[in-house]
Protein backbone atom coordinates (compact mmCIF):
# COMPACT_ATOMS: atom_id res chain seq x y z
CA UNK A 1 0.00 0.00 0.00
CA UNK A 2 0.95 3.34 -0.91
CA UNK A 3 2.08 6.31 1.58
CA UNK A 4 -1.09 8.58 0.47
CA UNK A 5 -3.21 5.07 0.76
CA UNK A 6 -2.10 4.81 4.48
CA UNK A 7 -1.94 8.39 5.06
CA UNK A 8 -5.63 8.38 3.93
CA UNK A 9 -6.48 5.23 5.97
CA UNK A 10 -5.08 6.48 8.92
CA UNK A 11 -6.65 9.87 8.72
CA UNK A 12 -9.98 8.41 8.55
CA UNK A 13 -10.02 6.50 11.58
CA UNK A 14 -8.17 9.55 13.86
CA UNK A 15 -10.53 11.00 16.04
CA UNK A 16 -8.96 14.25 16.24
CA UNK A 17 -9.12 15.27 12.81
CA UNK A 18 -12.75 16.65 11.49
CA UNK A 19 -12.03 16.96 8.06
CA UNK A 20 -9.53 16.30 5.99
CA UNK A 21 -9.28 17.84 1.89
CA UNK A 22 -6.73 17.33 -0.82
CA UNK A 23 -6.10 20.79 -2.26
CA UNK A 24 -4.00 22.54 -4.67
CA UNK A 25 -0.82 24.51 -4.06
CA UNK A 26 2.13 24.17 -1.10
CA UNK A 27 0.20 21.60 0.79
CA UNK A 28 -1.02 18.04 -0.32
CA UNK A 29 -3.95 18.22 2.46
CA UNK A 30 -5.57 20.97 4.68
CA UNK A 31 -7.04 18.55 7.91
CA UNK A 32 -9.35 20.35 10.39
CA UNK A 33 -8.52 19.40 13.94
CA UNK A 34 -9.51 19.63 17.32
CA UNK A 35 -8.03 19.26 20.46
CA UNK A 36 -9.00 20.12 24.11
CA UNK A 37 -6.02 22.50 24.65
CA UNK A 38 -2.86 23.41 22.60
CA UNK A 39 -0.78 21.17 24.83
CA UNK A 40 -3.01 18.33 23.41
CA UNK A 41 -2.58 19.94 19.67
CA UNK A 42 0.82 20.16 20.27
CA UNK A 43 1.30 16.44 21.66
CA UNK A 44 -1.40 15.25 18.59
CA UNK A 45 0.69 16.88 15.81
CA UNK A 46 4.11 15.32 17.19
CA UNK A 47 3.14 11.95 18.79
CA UNK A 48 0.40 11.25 16.23
CA UNK A 49 -0.32 13.57 12.82
CA UNK A 50 3.66 13.83 12.33
CA UNK A 51 4.14 10.19 12.16
CA UNK A 52 1.84 9.10 9.80
CA UNK A 53 3.05 7.50 6.13
CA UNK A 54 4.05 10.07 3.58
CA UNK A 55 3.56 13.48 6.01
CA UNK A 56 7.02 15.22 5.27
CA UNK A 57 6.33 18.52 7.06
CA UNK A 58 3.70 20.01 9.47
CA UNK A 59 2.25 23.54 9.52
CA UNK A 60 -0.52 24.60 11.45
CA UNK A 61 -2.65 27.56 12.29
CA UNK A 62 -5.29 27.54 15.53
CA UNK A 63 -8.34 29.81 14.90
CA UNK A 64 -8.80 32.40 17.52
CA UNK A 65 -12.57 33.50 16.93
CA UNK A 66 -15.07 31.99 14.98
CA UNK A 67 -16.66 35.27 12.83
CA UNK A 68 -18.83 32.63 10.55
CA UNK A 69 -19.90 29.24 10.11
CA UNK A 70 -22.64 28.11 8.21
CA UNK A 71 -23.52 24.80 6.02
CA UNK A 72 -26.54 26.96 4.11
CA UNK A 73 -25.45 27.13 0.36
CA UNK A 74 -26.21 30.26 -1.66
CA UNK A 75 -28.12 28.46 -4.52
CA UNK A 76 -30.82 30.15 -6.25
CA UNK A 77 -34.18 28.64 -6.92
Amino acid sequence: MRDVEKFRAAIVRTPEVLECHAVTGDFDYVLKVVTPDLKALSAFLLSSLARLPGVNAVRSSVSLDEVKSTLALPLAD
